[in-house]
């Protein structure tokens, strides 16, 4: 399935231009101004950011809006750049990234929070959305996804097993739960069964043995769903406990977020831009 927006795409339109691109896409409002993407020269010593020449040139990676989640406000780990092919998938940490790090980031921030003053507009940030695959209605076609309850206001990580068109729009999700309170990591265990979970017996029993180390399913509507960002292809087998997904839980989260709430007309909603504002 072809993501909403490549981040290639939007390398290519920012660093074509010389701060005068004029937005043509529906996704982002019209701007001449730049500048709220915040270069990197403005925040790294010469020498620092003359160290990453190699980065700036093969991933034209140049502005803080590159290094951030979608919705603006902390700053993606060094795991989900790499997974974001936004630096290089070798080395170490660089010294110019621990340095971005120790001074934008709040001090002490455990989900990499940045300062105030660092914190992109959502207009201008960048997501890599891609929806879930409806192709194959009412047959097995699992797929890693995250969804938001908008009433519980809480997530829910697993896999969609099969999908359902209109009237129902929605997806039987397999419940996975993050194996640590850091969302900054992706390691899943495959929940046993919980309060959301609906009665095994009303599940397809053909479906059931193909998923034969998944226990809890839900119901999910399909406009609260997007896919989790991970490889292709991320199996589980019949003895699958727990599974390592590419992207951090953080990353997902504020990318299901932007996409839920963040404005997507010409016209930008107030109190849309607040209530994501300081995810």
């Amino acid at each position: 399935m072809v993501p909403y927006i490549f981040h290639s795409l939007f390398n290519s339109l920012l660093f074509s231009s010389r701060l005068n691109i004029t937005w043509s896409l529906l996704f982002r409002p019209p701007r001449k101004d730049l500048h709220p993407a915040i270069p990197l020269w403005s925040i790294l010593p010469k020498d620092l950011f003359t160290s990453m020449k190699n980065v700036q040139k093969k991933f034209c990676t140049r502005f803080l809006v590159q290094l951030v989640t979608p919705c603006g406000s902390r700053l993606l780990s060094w795991k989900d750049l790499r997974f974001l092919k936004q630096v290089s998938n070798k080395g170490s940490v660089p010294a110019w990234f621990t340095y971005l790090f120790n001074f934008v980031v709040i001090s002490n921030s455990p989900s990499f929070f940045v300062l105030l003053q660092f914190r992109i507009p959502n207009s201008y940030t960048v997501a890599s959305i891609s929806p879930i695959d409806i192709s194959r209605n009412y047959l097995f076609n699992p797929q890693w996804a995250i969804s938001f309850n908008r009433i519980t206001n809480s997530f829910l990580i697993g896999r969609v097993i099969i999908t359902y068109p209109a009237p129902r729009n929605e997806a039987l999700i397999s419940h996975w739960i993050a194996s640590s309170v850091d969302d900054l990591l992706s390691e899943f265990t495959a929940c046993q069964g919980c309060v959301s979970a609906i009665p095994r017996s009303s599940t397809s029993k053909t479906l059931l043995k193909r998923c034969p180390s998944e226990k809890c399913f839900s119901y999910v509507p399909l406009s609260n769903l997007i896919r989790y960002p991970t490889k292709p292809r991320t199996y589980i087998h019949a003895d699958t406990r727990s599974v390592l997904l590419s992207a951090s839980l953080s990353y997902a989260k504020s990318l299901l977020l932007f996409h839920l709430f963040a404005p997507v007309r010409l016209l930008l909603m107030n109190d849309q831009l607040s209530r994501i504002s300081d995810i």
